[in-house]
């Protein structure tokens, strides 16, 4: 410790416009020094360790109980099963009436080029619904099903896909796919409505 002390230092950088960062000291609230006393050869005196006598007492060996041991080896397998096949809370699970809709829509109403805007806005929302974007895919289904809506049944208007589409005294769509009667059935299954 003596060498760090004779160790020359070099001046400290100074830097106009800065503070001087502060140098810590060590303050000792007590002032006194230990005493060790070193041994002949000039070495720090070893420490030797005195063995104490204790009653020696016998070891007692535990066992488990194995049935224990095994019913807990189930436990730990049957709830890594149990968490594996239980879906995630995140995982959409759809029902078969979304599945036949979704199938429906694809089969009837995409259509081939030219595509017309209702078929455009089918296409966007499947694409959504593929990237798990459902927030989108529902907003592309209501803006579709908004237009479906507004038109008006008592006009010579042909609707969005060409036929408005007819239905029975138990309100059930006679006409074939695709009309619109039936594309707004299988979009208000698909969200829900």
């Amino acid at each position: 410790m003596g060498a760090k002390k004779d160790m020359p230092t070099a001046p400290p950088v100074t830097v106009p416009g800065r503070k001087q960062p502060k140098q810590a000291k060590l303050i000792t609230t007590d002032a006194t020094q230990t005493q060790v006393e070193l041994a002949a050869d000039g070495q720090l005196p070893n420490l030797v360790l005195s063995d104490v006598e204790t009653k020696e007492k016998p070891t007692e060996i535990k066992s488990s109980n194995p049935l224990l041991i095994v019913l807990a080896a189930v436990f730990c397998v049957g709830m890594s099963l149990l968490v594996m096949l239980i879906p995630a809370e995140n995982a959409r699970q759809e029902t078969s009436e979304k599945t036949y809709a979704r199938r429906h829509i694809e089969q009837y109403y995409f259509g081939e080029a030219p595509l017309e805007d209702y078929q455009k806005t089918l296409r966007a929302a499947a694409a959504a619904h593929h990237k798990q974007e459902y927030a989108r895919e529902r907003a592309l289904y209501k803006r579709l099903l908004d237009r479906l809506r507004a038109v008006d049944d008592n006009t010579d208007d042909l609707g969005v896909t060409g036929i408005r589409g007819k239905r029975n005294e138990d309100n059930e769509v006679i006409t074939d796919a695709p009309n619109d009667l039936d594309l707004m059935e299988k979009i208000s299954i698909l969200l829900g409505n």
